[in-house]
């Protein structure tokens, strides 16, 4: 798969080197003409012009030991994208530099093949009076098998009532021209024409396919993959009409409703099928983008915003099922985008930013916050993740929640989606926070938990925690304050020590007397004063530091008789809120 795409030169840029991720999917974002499409159209020039120097020149004429000229062609030959003329390949439009040979313009693809390892080729471009010459300039290669697949697909466009049976080579123009839609049936029609060949092989001396045999089919077929994809999605599924060259001048397809069937356990027909044309346009851009996806004969996908017809509930949708279809036959779909949902789900590893820096993956949610930013848009990361969960939990620092998600684990209760916010305020200013939060967000819920420090006991309720202090009439904002000073001092279990260590409980008795200052005891200890009250967090952490483990280690060796009724009662609250 694609590494690296170096242009000199090209389009937008007049020299670039871009990293991309070895596999899955990378999304382009930024704001237009920041040259995310010119990289996918780099892409593309690079692969029609290697698909046209071996049809013009052999296969040798992008292999090492090649010595010989370019290949020249016109400009009614060239669709791998749509321009108005040749010399809007060119950076500024200036297609010769003083000084230098006609080749001013380079695109360089470095990828990894996975049994003939790591190769690059660089192609050329000269453009003399309208006729434009291609050659390859450096490569590793030494036969053609290692090549990768490349398409190129923007925004589906083109469909029409009327789409003949079209040669490879009109399918490339049409794409290129980005007039997807043109050619949408005849790829729908040669998956189901691969299906059959598939159906009829397995089924070869039987009366029908083995139950075992269907269930692999519909696992790994692209048809079987995009039928499914589409009834669990639009409810519907793809009929293609049969094509005689000596008697149709035209392929059908057709969409047809479909529901589920739970006593068969089989879809059935559900309504009249329509033609495939009718279906609106995010319907029609999904079978696009998915159809080319499922195709085996596609190593890398070049999608140029294919959410752009979507409503926003399915554009994140769309790209989890290219994730899950990549997942088992590991194409790489390299994406431009727009999309908000697109990009607010996606792990920042997968995002490269396209600023007036150099592109490049983003790092950190300040790189994404200024993302957005650069797309006119504001952003906060906490407060999008709680527009989705809708639940809130205050605490004093991250390990606070992660030592409650430890012991929610451990007693076997399932906690909400819960979106953290560490800070050291008081109550009443979190409350004051998450009344601000509920004016946008409607039907948001809250618990605030706190260390109770040196505050009296006697304002922390025993049966719920709830701190007295913090009188309020909110039904959706909890208080909640431990009634041990720190919450560490509940891990305060010698046994769940010791075993964090890999000690003998009794082996930790001189710590726990002369460091801790506590009375021994194998058993959890009760709330006496001193473990009530006293600060023990910085002994016990450098005590688990001292044998390479943390809080993290210690609340995970937990056991529900180590647990204490303050922690369980907290757990279950978080687990209603």
């Amino acid at each position: 798969m694609i590494t690296f795409i170096e242009m000199r030169r090209f389009k937008r840029f007049e020299a670039g080197k871009i990293e991309v991720s070895r596999s899955g999917t990378t999304l382009l974002a930024g704001p237009n003409n920041s040259g995310k499409s010119t990289l996918l159209h780099a892409l593309a020039v690079w692969s029609f012009c290697v698909f046209v120097l071996r049809r013009g020149k052999g296969d040798e004429a992008i292999l090492t030991e090649f010595s010989g000229q370019g290949y020249g062609i016109s400009d009614d030959d060239f669709n791998p994208i749509n321009l108005p003329d040749l010399k809007h390949l060119w950076y500024g439009l200036k297609t010769q530099i003083p000084g230098e040979e006609g080749y001013s313009l380079s695109i360089r693809v470095d990828w990894e093949h996975p049994v003939d390892g790591t190769h690059y080729l660089t192609i050329s471009l000269s453009l003399t009076n309208d006729r434009l010459f291609i050659r390859a300039n450096e490569t590793t290669l030494t036969n053609c098998d290692a090549l990768p697949e490349i398409v190129y697909l923007p925004p589906v466009a083109g469909l029409d009532a009327k789409e003949p049976f079209a040669t490879p080579a009109l399918r490339r123009a049409m794409l290129g021209r980005g007039l997807a839609g043109s050619v949408l049936r005849n790829v729908l029609f040669d998956l189901r024409q691969d299906n059959e060949k598939k159906r009829a092989e397995l089924k070869e001396g039987k009366s029908k396919i083995s139950n075992a045999d269907l269930k692999a089919l519909r696992d790994t077929d692209p048809w079987e993959r995009l039928q499914a994809t589409l009834r669990r999605t639009f409810g519907f599924e793809i009929v293609v009409a049969d094509y005689d060259e000596t008697y149709h001048t035209t392929l059908q397809a057709f969409t047809q409703p479909v529901e589920y069937d739970d006593t068969s356990k089989r879809y059935r027909n559900a309504g009249a099928k329509r033609d495939l044309m009718v279906e609106g346009a995010g319907a029609l851009q999904w079978i696009c983008v998915y159809a080319y996806a499922v195709n085996p004969d596609t190593d890398i996908l070049l999608l140029d915003e294919p959410d752009a017809h979507l409503h926003s509930s399915l554009q994140g949708v769309l790209i989890d099922a290219l994730e899950e279809l990549i997942e088992i036959n590991g194409k790489q779909v390299l994406v431009a985008t727009h999309s908000r949902e697109v990009l607010l789900g996606a792990p920042l590893e997968k995002i490269i930013s396209f600023e007036k820096v150099k592109p490049k993956y983003l790092s950190s949610e300040a790189d994404r916050v200024r993302m957005f930013s650069g797309l006119g848009e504001v952003y906060d990361p906490f407060i999008d993740r709680v527009r989705k969960t809708k639940r809130v939990v205050f605490v004093e620092n991250n390990s606070d929640l992660r030592a409650l998600k430890a012991i929610a684990a451990t007693l076997g209760r399932s906690l909400p989606k819960l979106e953290a916010y560490p800070t050291t305020e008081s109550h009443k200013d979190r409350r004051k926070f998450f009344q601000k939060l509920e004016k946008g967000i409607p039907g948001i819920r809250a618990l605030s938990f706190r260390d109770r420090d040196g505050a009296p006991l006697n304002t922390v309720c025993e049966k719920t925690l709830r701190d007295k202090s913090d009188g309020h009439g909110l039904s959706n904002f909890a208080s909640r304050t431990s009634r041990r000073r720190e919450i560490e001092n509940y891990a305060l279990v010698p046994a769940c020590i010791a075993r964090t260590l890999g000690l003998e409980t009794a082996d930790i008795r001189t710590w726990w007397e002369e460091v801790l200052f506590l009375p021994w005891s194998e058993a959890p200890p009760a709330d006496a004063t001193p473990i009530m009250e006293g600060e023990y967090k910085e002994a016990l952490t450098t005590r688990l530091k001292e044998a390479g483990k943390s809080m993290d280690d210690l609340w995970a060796q937990m056991t529900p008789e180590d647990i204490h009724d303050d922690l369980k009662i907290l757990v279950s609250q978080l687990e209603n809120l």
